[in-house]
């Protein structure tokens, strides 16, 4: 496991290994996509359902920081979802690249995020999903 401390030395490494909010380990390895606010991983293996996830780890403690509240809201959000309308939830975590759990480094810090994996055939943009005729049904507040 990495500690926070080396990944903003600006060494963001091939091969890392992290902890989920629930304490699962899961080793990721650096994709070539990248942003302003993080490097992007993907895991090594699939998920329960099938999936790989897709992890973006922050480029700062302080963007970390700024982005811990938001990323729990956006999982809080979508857990409350599934269990009033696990139809939807399953749509949206299957179309869009949604926050599904807090990623932390080896001295227990928040470093950033999973999300489900897309390729570029599979996803879609907000827009385009929230204005599909067949989720209008659901009147989606964003």
């Amino acid at each position: 496991m990495i500690k926070a401390k080396e990944i903003w030395n600006n060494n963001f490494p091939e091969r890392m290994t992290v902890k989920t909010d629930k304490g699962f380990s899961i080793s990721l390895t650096r994709s070539n996509l990248s942003g302003g606010e993080g490097i992007i991983y993907i895991t090594e293996k699939k998920d329960r359902y099938g999936n790989f996830l897709a992890v973006k780890i922050f480029r700062s403690e302080k963007k970390a920081k700024e982005k811990e509240e938001k990323i729990s809201a956006m999982i809080d959000r979508c857990l409350d979802l599934k269990s009033k309308n696990p139809t939807l939830y399953e749509d949206i975590k299957n179309h869009i690249a949604i926050p599904r759990a807090k990623i932390y480094s080896r001295d227990g810090e928040f470093i950033g995020f999973a999300m489900t994996y897309f390729d570029s055939s599979s996803s879609t943009t907000l827009y385009k999903f929230i204005n599909d005729e067949k989720y209008k049904l659901y009147s989606i507040n964003i």
